[in-house]
């Protein structure tokens, strides 16, 4: 078992929008409508002989993104996971530090000292 403190993903999701993510890679849409943007994949699997297509889509509303030519989509967290070539956990830290964001403030935390003998703490909402 390994002593990282558990993140709650779906608070950090909400916290960070996936414009902030795009912007650290310097992704420019080539066109938008609305909150639909497309543009050159900036994904590191995407063949570099097809980087300026305008294969990449994002929902900045909904904060998704898809390659029509990788065939990968995901959330903001899932870009960065894959931008990274990391796991989950270690992008949410590298995130939060470029975008200097307390971490700490997404950790789950169970205080075993507030919790009376033979019981489980109960599961943070939101958190399944």
């Amino acid at each position: 078992m390994c002593d990282m403190p558990s993140i709650n993903y779906d608070a950090l999701r909400r916290k960070v929008p996936i414009r902030r993510v795009l912007e650290l890679v310097n992704f420019q849409p080539s066109s938008h409508r609305g909150a639909q943007w497309r543009g050159a994949c900036p994904l590191p699997q995407h063949p570099a002989t097809e980087k300026r297509d305008p294969t990449f889509s994002v929902n900045v509303q909904r904060n998704i993104y898809y390659c029509h030519r990788c065939k990968t989509g995901g959330n903001q967290l899932d870009f960065w996971t894959m931008m990274m070539s990391c796991e989950i956990y270690a992008a949410a830290v590298d995130l939060c530090q470029k975008l200097h964001i307390d971490i700490k403030q997404f950790h789950l935390i169970r205080n075993p000292e507030n919790t009376p003998p033979g019981t489980t703490p109960p599961a943070t909402p939101g958190t399944y």
